[in-house]
C-alpha cells in the first residue's frame, strides 16, 4: 500500500514539475499586446485600430519588422518611443498634425497658421509634395520650411498694403506708403528684383533704410519738381530761372538719392535760405548766383575773384556776398578799401589769397586755412600774426612794410619764403632770430618794393595768375 501511493506522488510530482516546465516555455515564447497574444519571435504585427493601453508591451517583441499602429492616435513622442525600441521595424502609423491625424504617406496639406512645432510634425510626412498656406500669415515659418525642404512646393501669399503677392513673384508695384510694412516682409519675397513705389510716398527716411536692407533688390520710385519728372537715379537738376521755394526743395530732395548736384540760378530763393539748404544737404552741391555790387554776378561754385579784372569797385557791402563761394581757390583783393575778410571763413580750399595795401586789421578769419599756401598781407595796419600759426600748409608769405611780432612768424617753421621789410629796414637782430629760427626758408629784408628781389618768380605767384587767367608782372 504505502509503495503505491508512493509511486503516484511520484508520478503526481512529475506532472506538476512538467506542467510547469510547459508554462514556463509558454510564457518565454508568447506576450500580450493590447490582451492579444502574439509569438515574441513574429516579425510583423497588425495593430491598426486597436487601442494601445500599454506601449510598454511592444519591447517584448524585438524581432518585429513591420508594425501598423495606424488609427491607433499615438503622438509622435510615442511614435519616437516605439522607434527607438524597434529601429529595425517599418512603422505605420497616422502622423498627428494640428489637432487631426493624417496618413503618413499623405502629399498634401493646407494650413492656415504654422508654429515652429508644427513645421517640425511635418518632417514626418516624408511623401509630402506640396503645403498649401494661401490663408497662413506665419511667413516666417513658411519661410524657413521652403529653406529646409527645397523640394516641397509651400504655396502662400503676403499682403502688401491692400493686396496679397505670391512669394516668388519677381516685380512689384506697390504704394510708397508701403515701404515700412514693405521692409518687414521683403525677406519673405526671395525671387523679387524690382520694387518700383508710386505717389504718395513714405518719408525718406524709410525708403533709404529698404535700399539699405535689401542691395540686391532695385527699388525705383518717381516725383514731379516744377515740371520735371526726377526719381532716385537723378544725379543732376538744372533749375535755371524756375520759381522755386525751400518747401518744395524739402519735399523732394531726400527722395533723389543719387543726386550730387543741383543750378538753382535765379529761382527766387534768398541767399541766405540758398546756403541754409546747400547746407542741410551735405551730400548734395547747390550751386547759385551771387551779387557782387549792382552790376557783377557771380556763381558760388566760382574758384576765382579778382574785381580788378572785372573792373568792378568792391567794399565790405558788396563782398559781403563771397561768403557763398566756398569752392574759393584764389581771391585777389589787393589795393581795395575793405576793412573786413569774414567771408574768408567759409572758405576751406582757398590756395592763393591777396589782401595787400587793404584796411584789413583782423586776421582772424583766416584760421584754420591749412590749404592756403600763398598769402599777401604787405602794406597793412599793425596786425595781430598768431592766426597765421594755423596755417601749416603755407608756402609764400608777403609782410613788407607790415608790423607785427617777429616771434609768431618765427615760429612758422613750414615757411618756404618770406618777405618782410620794415619800414626803416629791418633791425638785425630781427634778421639774425628770424633766419635762425627759419633756417629752410629764403627770407627778404632787403627789397625796396614789395615784390621785389624775386617774389613775382615764386611758382605761386605764377599758379594764382594763372587761375585768375592774368599775364605775369615782373
Amino acid at each position: 500500500m504505502r509503495k503505491r501511493k508512493l509511486i503516484l506522488g511520484t508520478l503526481l510530482l512529475a506532472a506538476v514539475v512538467v506542467s510547469l516546465f510547459a508554462y514556463r516555455n509558454y510564457q518565454n515564447r508568447y506576450a500580450k499586446v493590447s490582451q492579444i497574444r502574439y509569438e515574441k519571435t513574429v516579425a510583423e504585427m497588425d495593430l491598426s485600430g486597436q487601442p494601445l493601453n500599454d506601449l510598454e508591451e511592444l519591447r517584448a517583441f524585438p524581432n518585429l519588422k513591420k508594425l501598423d499602429l495606424r488609427g491607433t492616435e499615438i503622438t509622435a513622442a510615442e511614435f519616437e518611443t516605439v522607434k527607438a525600441w524597434l529601429p529595425e521595424a517599418e512603422i505605420l502609423w497616422d502622423i498627428p498634425f494640428q489637432g487631426a491625424f493624417y496618413p503618413m504617406d499623405t502629399e498634401e496639406l493646407t494650413v492656415e497658421a504654422l508654429t515652429e512645432a508644427d513645421a517640425a510634425v511635418l518632417g514626418y510626412f516624408v511623401q509630402l509634395k506640396r503645403i498649401s498656406a494661401e490663408a497662413c500669415p506665419d511667413y516666417r515659418v513658411l519661410h524657413k520650411l521652403r529653406m529646409e525642404r527645397p523640394n516641397l512646393y509651400v504655396s502662400y501669399t503676403i499682403p502688401v498694403g491692400d493686396e496679397k503677392y505670391d512669394y516668388d513673384v519677381r516685380e512689384l508695384v506697390l504704394s510708397g506708403e508701403d515701404a515700412k510694412e514693405l521692409l518687414e516682409v521683403l525677406p519673405y519675397f526671395t525671387e523679387l528684383e524690382q520694387v518700383e513705389l508710386t505717389v504718395p510716398l513714405a518719408p525718406a527716411e524709410e525708403l533709404m533704410a529698404l535700399t539699405a536692407a535689401f542691395p540686391e533688390v532695385a527699388f525705383s520710385w518717381n516725383l514731379e519738381l516744377a515740371g520735371l519728372s526726377v526719381n532716385e537715379k537723378t544725379e543732376t537738376l538744372d533749375l535755371t530761372g524756375i520759381p522755386m521755394t525751400v518747401e518744395q526743395m524739402d519735399a523732394v530732395l531726400p527722395y533723389l538719392l543719387s543726386l550730387s548736384y543741383v543750378d538753382m540760378t535765379d529761382c527766387g530763393i534768398s541767399n541766405e535760405e540758398m546756403d541754409d539748404l546747400n547746407r542741410r544737404y551735405e551730400n548734395i552741391k547747390i550751386v547759385w548766383t551771387v551779387d557782387i555790387g549792382k552790376y557783377f554776378r557771380l556763381r558760388t561754385d566760382a574758384t576765382a575773384f579778382m574785381p580788378w579784372k572785372e573792373g568792378i569797385f568792391v567794399n565790405d557791402e558788396i563782398i559781403y556776398n563771397l561768403r557763398y563761394c566756398t569752392d574759393m581757390i584764389a581771391i585777389d583783393l589787393g589795393h581795395k578799401k575793405i576793412t573786413n575778410i569774414d567771408f574768408v571763413a567759409f572758405m576751406p580750399h582757398l590756395k592763393y589769397l591777396l589782401l595787400c595795401e587793404t584796411m584789413i586789421t583782423d586776421l582772424t578769419p583766416l584760421t584754420g586755412l591749412t590749404e592756403l599756401v600763398y598769402l599777401e598781407l604787405f602794406m597793412l595796419p599793425p596786425q595781430d600774426l598768431s592766426p597765421l600759426l594755423t596755417l601749416t600748409g603755407l608756402e609764400d608769405l608777403n609782410l613788407h612794410y607790415t608790423q607785427g611780432d617777429a616771434n609768431i612768424i618765427a615760429q612758422m617753421t613750414w615757411l618756404k619764403n618770406l618777405w618782410w621789410r620794415q619800414s626803416s629796414g629791418t633791425p638785425q637782430n630781427l634778421q639774425q632770430m628770424l633766419q635762425e629760427a627759419l633756417p629752410n626758408c629764403h627770407i627778404n629784408f632787403t627789397s625796396i618794393s614789395s615784390t621785389g628781389e624775386g617774389w613775382r618768380k615764386l611758382p605761386n605767384y605764377y599758379a594764382q595768375r594763372e587761375i585768375f587767367g592774368m599775364y605775369f608782372m615782373d
